[in-house]
């Protein structure tokens, strides 16, 4: 099959010469033009095609001999274009909804409802990654999940295109940490007095954080 390379950067290719007679030199022809590919060791060489933009014909040129077409796909990279957070807080705390764009991190109180919304280009699926589990949603362009926050921890979101064979590593990962249960707590602490039993202090302290 063709030779794959991502849109938009550098793909080197690397060839081996083999034969008694080793050429002086090996030209790479593309779009009518000719270029001398590197000599690494004589059998060995090496050649950059520049921000490789559409898909590609190609062939080697020895001395005397010109060798088949070889056909570079150039494949669109899968990336994430935004994403958007819906942010719900409990209700015992009276906050107002907010959206928080391409957060990087996030410090939330526990139970915070979050509904995530993603754009994506060249992709036909979102992996998700959290602590304790992984998933994957299907479609184009546009994937959206949610849950609510108990466990401080990561998560990361890995677009896909199932129909590249290129291994894509661009994840976006956001560090969400979480601030345990604030509901407002009366503390009673009771001590007894040695010498008057029946005589019990109450030292009382109501607390709430917000």
């Amino acid at each position: 099959g063709p030779l794959e390379a991502i849109a938009g950067e550098d793909y080197i290719l690397n060839f081996h010469v083999e034969g008694k007679e080793l050429p002086d030199k090996i030209l790479v022809e593309y779009d009518n033009k000719r270029y001398r590919a590197e000599d690494l060791n004589k059998k060995k060489y090496s050649f950059v095609f520049a921000n490789i933009k559409k898909d590609t014909q190609f062939k080697n040129i020895t001395d005397d001999e010109e060798y088949d077409s070889y056909s570079l796909r150039a494949i669109s990279k899968p990336s994430i274009k935004s994403v958007s957070v819906v942010v719900r807080y409990p209700g015992y705390l009276n906050m107002k909804e907010e959206v928080m764009t391409n957060p990087s991190d996030m410090t939330l109180p526990e139970g915070t409802q979050l509904t995530w919304n993603i754009l994506a280009d060249n992709t036909d699926k979102l992996k998700i990654y959290r602590e304790d589990s992984s998933y994957v949603l299907s479609g184009t362009g546009k994937y959206n999940f949610g849950f609510k926050a108990f466990n401080s921890g990561l998560i990361s979101l890995l677009p896909v295109n199932t129909a590249n064979k290129l291994l894509m590593r661009d994840s976006l990962t956001t560090s969400i940490n979480v601030i345990p249960d604030l509901y407002p707590s009366i503390e009673v602490a009771e001590s007894k007095d040695s010498v008057f039993l029946s005589l019990l202090n109450f030292d009382g302290q109501i607390k709430d954080d917000y």
